[in-house]
């Protein structure tokens, strides 16, 4: 529902909400929660209350709880907060442990798969990623393996092996329309369908192959424009749709258009305290700022060498140490 109406219903009943009880509670801030995480307004969202999650737990209420704590841990994840996640995600452990359930279960795959591959830890997060589909084939869950098949399309791409992500994002086209996919799962699509033909296209220019590179524009120019639209409703990826659009302005010569995008990105990236993605940003800018064939030197004032910093500062202190090795090998 719309955003507005959305926060009306929640505003009507918040002073009628009792701390006491307990499963009335966590189930407000849980739509809460995820009513903030979806419209981007990640600064309103409370921290998590172990004790409730206890609480919860002491009278049955295993889905509750673990919804609650996954919303509350994909937030740090995005963050850069990856010592609090990873505290979230034992307690996620003790209720699998206790309670062996399955859906809990499938949501620690989800976020270990988030961490692993914002870390690029790629061939754990694949692993990761057959655990939960051999889940979700079993209990014929097509949201999440959909879901499964749009991380692999991210994972090989990162990875290079476009043969494999090309296979897992047909694997995706051809399930979706079996599925009614809430806009956080649409996001993970478009960004990993983006990621994959921004990669197929940065190759066809280097090796001239106009006719394949017709082709990747259009794809490119449809995938990334959907991941905006769609990080309207879902803001996970906002900040990372506005790079990946920006990076196509980019290599098409259009660096004016290209530094407007990385501006939103910036300005959103920081409002939201996105500093995963944020950090990747910057890395962006500086890079491309320093190319030979850049028109521009600064952005908002800021030279390359100084975004570069930036990241270097970011990536030391989230310990992303694949990014590390990306940017010492740029400066070389």
């Amino acid at each position: 529902i719309l955003f507005k109406l959305s926060r009306r219903i929640l505003d009507s009943v918040k002073a009628k909400i009792r701390k006491d009880n307990a499963k009335i509670f966590i189930n407000y801030d849980f739509l809460e929660t995820i009513h903030n995480f979806f419209q981007g307004n990640w600064k309103e969202i409370s921290e998590y209350d172990k004790d409730l999650v206890k609480r919860n737990l002491n009278i049955g209420e295993i889905w509750d709880a673990s919804q609650y704590l996954f919303w509350h841990c994909a937030l740090k994840i995005y963050q850069g907060s990856f010592d609090t996640a990873k505290s979230i995600m034992h307690e996620l452990d003790e209720i699998i442990m206790v309670y062996e359930n399955d859906f809990s279960l499938l949501l620690k795959y989800e976020l270990n798969i988030f961490l692993l591959i914002e870390y690029r830890k790629l061939n754990e997060a694949l692993n990761e990623i057959d655990k939960a589909v051999s889940i979700v084939e079993s209990a014929r869950f097509n949201m999440y393996l959909f879901d499964m098949y749009s991380y692999k399309v991210w994972v090989y791409t990162l990875m290079g092996d476009m043969e494999a992500a090309e296979k897992y994002l047909a694997r995706a086209i051809k399930i979706r329309p079996e599925i009614n996919a809430i806009p956080i799962i649409l996001s993970t699509f478009y960004r990993s369908q983006s990621e994959f033909w921004l990669h197929r296209l940065q190759e066809s220019i280097k090796i001239g192959n106009k006719s394949e590179l017709f082709e990747c524009r259009k794809k490119v120019v449809k995938s990334s424009r959907m991941l905006v639209s769609v990080s309207k409703r879902a803001a996970i990826h906002r900040t990372e749709s506005y790079k990946l659009r920006g990076t196509y302005f980019w290599l098409m010569k259009k660096q004016k258009k290209a530094l407007k995008c990385w501006r939103k990105a910036i300005t959103e990236g920081e409002r939201l305290e996105a500093r995963l993605e944020l950090s990747r940003v910057y890395f962006e800018v500086g890079k491309r700022l320093r190319e030979p064939g850049s028109r521009y030197k600064e952005l908002n004032g800021i030279r390359a060498e100084e975004y570069l910093e930036k990241t270097e500062v970011l990536f030391k202190e989230m310990d992303l140490k694949w990014d590390l090795d990306e940017l010492n090998r740029l400066r070389v």
